[in-house]
């Protein structure tokens, strides 16, 4: 089987119900009866009491002033004019960016909104967006951060980088020496974009310091600063093979940390490629970002498990035109896709899963099979190549080697060319990746 960058498979993050009746007074705050400044009696949930503090947790990553999102959300000034693309977008799984379905298991960090959310936004809008009592405002609950601790290095993409106006989304890697001289286990890292206008989502995939020269000959084929990477941060069939990974940084997230008592290994002189996805809506001005790495402290990397990725490939796609709902997939045994690193007591911890297509893309799925049946571990019903991620689940999940793990990629092709594996916006892919540990984590 032939090794490829799984950084191609991470990176970046919906939730929908019926839409339910809201009992009088409003569904979140649980305030929204009062009166607005006018002093008119209200029912139905209102902005002050109801909608912002669901926007603050929900949104507030995204849609604030010089943020990724195409408007901020930080007042009811802001809100009110977009009311009814809230509720729309809450209603059809748009917003908050969160591409898992309801049968995949348990996730940290989840951006589901729950029936009732969804249903206030809708109430909300209906009801002409009242803003609510301004002088009793319910208190506002802040998105979620991850702690991240002082880094122990930070690099960047080395030069200010002017997207290409001339693409919709431009997919660009920069290549950086962290300079790291010893062997270290990376607890987490963050992103720092240096413009949060058009910087969309960042994976970091760690190479040998031998493949410096053929990097740099990446980087010199392309004007400007580093090269075009769209299917992944160097083309498959190069011969530069990844040496581990550190994953993937979407807006709203303040750092990533890996899931207790787990850490990722960060080689002695690895080099990190940074790709970045430029998404043009806003703008075209300079970035420069930046990546900051925490290490496990002195004495205690050896109590952390190294976390395994194990890459579920169907390769030789073939996409007939004029088709919808067209499947590809690949079966085997975990063992077999861990290609000799599984584990010798036979049996690992899932603790994290991830998938990669591009934008024929319509339905991805990873299955584990035993004794007992068929377990879904990710399912993404709405595929959306611009928000692909990592996911952690919030249990470990038992993998034996002998369990079958199927990839299944659904596709729609419109066109009129029959459309095969490849790197180009043009043609697609079909990867997973099962993130693993020889043992279970204490979490």
């Amino acid at each position: 089987m032939r090794t490829l960058s799984m950084a191609v498979v991470v990176a970046f993050l919906g939730a929908c119900g019926p839409q339910n009746s809201i009992p009088p007074g409003g569904g979140g705050g649980g305030a929204g009866g009062g009166s607005g400044g006018g002093g008119e009696t209200m029912t139905g949930p209102s902005w002050a009491q109801d909608v912002a503090p669901l926007v603050s947790k929900n949104c507030s990553g995204c849609h604030v002033a010089g943020g990724i999102a195409p408007f901020a959300l930080g007042s009811y000034g802001d809100a009110k004019p977009m009311a009814g693309a809230m509720a729309a977008d809450v209603a059809s799984k748009k917003m908050p960016p969160w591409m898992p379905g309801a049968d995949t298991p348990a996730l940290q960090h989840s951006r589901v909104l729950t029936d009732d959310e969804i249903a206030t936004f809708q109430a909300w809008a209906a009801n002409g967006a009242p803003e609510g009592d301004t002088a009793h405002p319910a208190m506002l609950p802040p998105p979620e951060v991850i702690a991240f601790g002082p880094a122990d290095v930070t690099f960047d993409t080395g030069a200010d980088y002017v997207p290409d106006a001339s693409l919709t989304d431009d997919y660009r890697c920069f290549v950086a020496d962290p300079g790291v001289a010893t062997e270290q286990m990376a607890m987490g890292f963050q992103v720092i974009p240096g413009n949060r206008k058009v910087v969309h989502h960042v994976i970091v995939t760690l190479f040998d310091q031998s493949a410096l020269a053929q990097l740099q000959a990446l980087d010199q084929q392309y004007a400007g600063p580093g090269w075009q990477c769209f299917g992944g941060p160097v083309p498959s069939g190069s011969g530069i093979n990844p040496v581990g990974s550190l994953g993937a940084w979407v807006p709203g997230v303040t750092a990533v940390a890996y899931p207790t008592g787990t850490a990722n290994r960060f080689p002695a002189h690895a080099l990190a490629v940074i790709q970045v996805h430029y998404n043009l809506a806003g703008g075209d001005d300079p970035d420069r970002t930046t990546v900051q790495v925490q290490f496990a402290p002195a004495g205690t990397a050896a109590s952390l498990l190294p976390i395994k990725s194990l890459p579920l490939i169907r390769h030789n796609l073939s996409i007939p035109p004029s088709t919808v709902g067209h499947l590809e997939q690949n079966t085997l045994p975990a063992n077999t896709w861990a290609q000799g690193r599984f584990p010798a007591s036979g049996e690992a911890y899932a603790i994290g899963v991830a998938g990669h297509m591009h934008l024929l893309g319509r339905h991805f799925e990873i299955v584990q099979s035993d004794a007992n049946g068929d377990h879904v571990l990710l399912d993404l019903p709405a595929w959306d190549f611009h928000w692909q991620g990592i996911y952690y689940f919030q249990e470990p999940i038992l993998v034996k080697s002998t369990d079958n793990l199927s990839i299944k990629c659904t596709y729609d092709n419109p066109g009129t060319q029959t459309v095969t594996w490849g790197e180009g916006t043009a043609d697609e892919m079909c990867l997973g990746q099962v993130q693993f540990v020889d043992t279970k984590p204490p979490y």
